[in-house]
């Protein structure tokens, strides 16, 4: 399976929901790089994602991704990339706008809640002793193994 750059793919979601007139901010964004890479590891037994994620205090973020709309702060990243996704396989595409649309349209209130089911992310973390640590790849595995059934319904 191809692995893809981080950002590549957070300018082809930062993209995808600009043309959908629903925009969002970076904190969605990760979220959405997190979501992306449980439903890759549970459509094709690995991660599409090409970074490791690190355990920082509101969630799993991808430093090259966090950094790149950092910018933008809690505003909406109202930004274009025409380039964005053209290496991007229509079988992952589909995978991501899929989880995209699921994302975005959750609430503030609901991300922060889902965010709470994420293991790996929690273990890692370890109430702060574990901020901007590297989340293992198998322990992200585990969580999406562990939710399979639910996928993005839960």
């Amino acid at each position: 399976m191809n692995r893809y750059e981080p950002v590549d793919l957070a300018k082809y979601i930062v993209n995808r929901c600009n043309e959908e007139k629903e925009p969002i901010n970076n904190f969605r964004l990760q979220i959405i790089l997190y979501e992306v890479q449980l439903e890759s590891i549970r459509a094709y037994g690995e991660p599409m994602i090409a970074a490791a994620f690190e355990a920082w205090k509101f969630g799993p973020v991808i430093p090259a991704a966090y950094y790149r709309f950092g910018t933008f702060g809690t505003m909406e990243i109202n930004f274009s990339f025409p380039e964005a996704g053209q290496a991007i396989a229509p079988e992952h595409k589909t995978l991501i706008d899929r989880t995209t649309e699921t994302i975005r349209r959750l609430s503030m209130y609901r991300l922060w809640t889902r965010e709470k089911q994420y293991h790996a992310w929690e273990k890692t973390f370890d109430e702060g002793r574990g901020f901007k640590k590297e989340i293992p790849e198998a322990w992200i595995a585990a969580d999406a193994e562990n939710e399979n059934e639910a996928g993005l319904s839960s």
